[in-house]
């Protein structure tokens, strides 16, 4: 049985299996890969542009009932299909809306796109080159949907519609970049969004006039989209005769279209900026968007305290310390709340309290309903979900299940005492209480006393490894466990066995090993190159 923690916590035992950890704040206002460590512009070769790709995933609102799909893509990789059900887990929203008249639908038409969607940030480890995938779901109708989607004329879109039969589905604008800055990809989203509000404003006395003649005849058509064109666009059919009553060509939404693309392609080819320096894009007659970077240690930490906080605001020090250290062990976590943003940013709180160590197995921002079945997996996995799953569904002996609504952490009673418990409650309990914002500098204190923690049990292993140099022409390093153990306080030895098992420190034992034969190696050869340049030497 595991001893009690140091901080107030209720632990609901009886006779289950399992215990449930209570870990609500006593602070009622509370309730409510390492990729791009440093970028500089010497490994401009490494970082050469900002974006590496701009999606916008979904259907037409007049065929929202389909497979969303690209309806723009625009990437220096191949699009990954097997994404988009990450992208929407639980499905679209899709619904329609029924107007009074034109006037009422117009004054929708003119809001902007950023006041009714949902930003959430999706991590994928595994893609290496660019891990974080900054998407913004919001609903559009026929005339909010971005022109740079489709080519559609004015006519055409409002074929779609009548004022009491409006359709409406979810889509959403996503940015894959290999830079951990959220405000930076979300601002810019929601600039890109604005550009498109103004350029309809521009074309309001336009979209009323079609509006009140689509009003008096409105014929209904449908079109099937075309293969990727080399913009990346989806195109569509040659469009079929206009109906009888026409409405005068304009440059909105054709021309927009065009603006708006060459907007995304300068944009994409920018370079990060120098701390402190700011990104300004100057587009007329959109706003102007600006973004400085901000000054920090690590180029990942304004985004970590972002993550942090999330798990901060909810937890105590305890509650922390336990997860960071099954986590360590490399046990399979769910992660549960009802809003995808607080999911996803916590997923990758995890990821960052675990640096230098790397997180190899799977990791699934919000689960799809259509891989249900991962609840059950034996492999080590970090799950989010914003669906609460009942007790049935978890295998409670293979998972920790951390509750952010409930504020309950269920975990295995096998999990040995974790050594580094009271040393970080201890750094960081005196900063604790006094986060109140998402960005506080305190929360780099967290971070760090998280990555403190890894690093105290993980650093004797390079004191672990032995090297063979019995073949001076291959040197062989090995990790051996047992003088990995012998540095430790006997009491700490069950949980650092299980440590040293998992993937993650097989991985990184293996790098300090190679590291460490190589530079045996090249110590050879430049005592050998020495000697034969020695004066006298006729060789």
């Amino acid at each position: 049985m595991r001893r009690s923690l140091s901080r107030p916590t209720a632990f609901n035992n009886g006779s289950s299996p399992r215990r449930v950890m209570r870990f609500r704040r006593n602070n009622s206002a509370f309730n409510d890969s390492d990729d791009a460590l440093t970028i500089i512009r010497r490994t401009s070769d490494q970082f050469k542009s900002i974006i590496e790709g701009v999606y916008i995933i979904g259907t037409y609102p007049w065929q929202s009932f389909d497979e969303p799909t690209r309806l723009l893509f625009n990437s220096k990789f191949s699009f990954d299909d097997s994404i988009i059900p990450f992208i929407f887990p639980h499905g679209r929203k899709i619904f329609r809306k029924q107007f009074v008249n034109p006037n009422e639908m117009l004054s929708e038409v003119f809001e902007d796109d950023d006041k009714n969607g949902n930003f959430v940030t999706l991590y994928f480890p595994e893609k290496t080159n660019c891990p974080y995938l900054y998407c913004y779901k919001y609903c559009v109708s026929p005339l909010t949907l971005p022109s740079i989607t489709h080519e559609f004329s004015l006519q055409e879109l409002i074929s779609h519609m009548t004022c009491s039969d409006v359709p409406y589905c979810e889509i959403c604008v996503a940015i894959q970049s290999k830079l951990p800055y959220d405000t930076l990809f979300k601002n810019m989203i929601f600039w890109y969004l604005k550009c498109e509000t103004i350029s309809r404003i521009e074309a309001y006395d336009l979209i009323e006039s079609a509006l009140l003649q689509g009003k008096e005849s409105n014929h209904k058509k449908d079109f099937s989209p075309l293969p990727l064109n080399s913009g990346g666009s989806i195109l569509l059919q040659d469009i079929p005769d206009s109906p009888t009553t026409q409405i005068p060509a304009c440059g909105w939404p054709e021309k927009n279209a065009l603006k708006i693309k060459n907007i995304i392609k300068a944009t994409a080819n920018r370079m990060m900026p120098q701390p402190n320096e700011t990104i300004t894009l100057d587009f007329s007659p959109f706003p102007i968007f600006e973004w400085t970077r901000p000054m920090s240690v690590k180029s990942y930490f304004p985004f970590a305290r972002t993550c942090i906080y999330e798990l901060v605001s909810r937890v105590s020090p305890p509650a922390l310390a336990m997860i960071l250290g099954t986590l360590a062990l490399e046990k399979s976590m769910v992660i549960y709340h009802n809003h995808e943003e607080v999911v996803s940013r916590v997923i990758l709180a995890l990821h960052y309290m675990l640096k230098p160590l790397r997180w190899v197995s799977g990791s699934i921002s919000i689960l799809p309903k259509s891989l249900i079945d991962l609840f059950h997996a034996p492999n080590p996995l970090l799950i989010g979900t914003s669906l609460p799953p009942s007790d049935q569904t978890i295998d409670y002996a293979n998972f920790v299940f951390i509750d952010l609504v409930k504020c309950e952490i269920t975990v295995n009673d096998a999990i040995p005492d974790i050594p580094f418990e009271y040393t970080f409650e201890e750094d960081v309990k005196d900063v604790w209480d006094e986060i109140k914002d998402p960005q506080d500098p305190k929360l780099n204190r967290i971070i760090m006393a998280a990555n403190l923690a890894i690093r105290d049990i993980l650093g004797p292993a390079e004191a672990s490894i032995v090297s063979d140099f019995s073949d001076i022409d291959n040197t062989t390093s090995k990790f051996v466990q047992e003088l990995y153990l012998e540095q430790f306080d006997p009491m700490a030895r069950e949980y650092l066995t299980t440590f040293s098992e998992t993937q993650m420190f097989h991985l990184h034992v293996e790098q300090e090993c190679r590291k460490r034969s190589d530079a045996i190696k090249l110590a050879k050869e430049c005592s050998q190159y020495e000697k034969m340049n020695q004066p006298g030497n006729s060789t």
